[in-house]
């Protein structure tokens, strides 16, 4: 989601030259904690916060996808291919995949142990994440906007499940908080 809005933020920017953007790409937990204890304004994350603590609207959804190759074959079964491929893990891997596990309504996929997907490398930077896949190398669980923001997504390939697999985004900000202007 960093990808997606950074350059969108830079040109605010430009028509507003006394914002500064600090931009952060962090887990949920992450991103609460720095709201809580007043180090940010607000935050994007993908799950309700807790109410007690936080205002938040929902700002849309976006879609998960399950990343190959572009090579990979993809005729044999799902679970068979993921076990055989492995995982290019990433700080939101787990969660991503268990969403989409669970989401996704194939039945093969809903009772794969995450566990036993082997993990064939791991990296932290989002726009890196998919450079294994260009090589013919594991697979893994994205926003569609990674894929979208990245430099060759005609080497790789989504998996279309039988359903979409969406994630809702929220906007947050620390309850009876009164944020500067800017945040307008």
């Amino acid at each position: 989601l960093a990808l997606l809005l950074y350059p969108q933020l830079l040109t605010l920017q430009q028509q507003q030259p006394n914002i500064h953007l600090n931009l952060t790409a962090a887990p949920n937990h992450l991103i609460l904690s720095d709201i809580k204890n007043e180090h940010v304004d607000q935050g994007i994350v993908t799950d309700i916060p807790n109410e007690s603590f936080f205002e938040f609207e929902k700002l849309g959804q976006e879609e998960l996808c399950l990343v190959l190759p572009k090579k990979t074959n993809i005729k044999q079964s799902w679970k068979q291919l993921l076990l055989d491929s492995g995982l290019i893990s990433h700080p939101d891997a787990e969660h991503y995949l268990s969403l989409y596990f669970r989401k996704c309504e194939e039945p093969e996929l809903k009772q794969l142990d995450i566990a036993k997907i082997p993990v064939v490398g791991s990296i932290n930077q989002i726009s890196q994440i998919l450079e294994p896949l260009t090589r013919g190398i594991g697979f893994t669980v994205l926003p569609k906007s990674a894929i979208d923001s990245f430099h060759s997504p005609e080497l790789l390939q989504v998996l279309k499940p039988k359903q979409a697999v969406k994630e809702n985004l929220y906007l947050i900000r620390k309850k009876n908080r009164e944020l500067p202007k800017r945040c307008d």
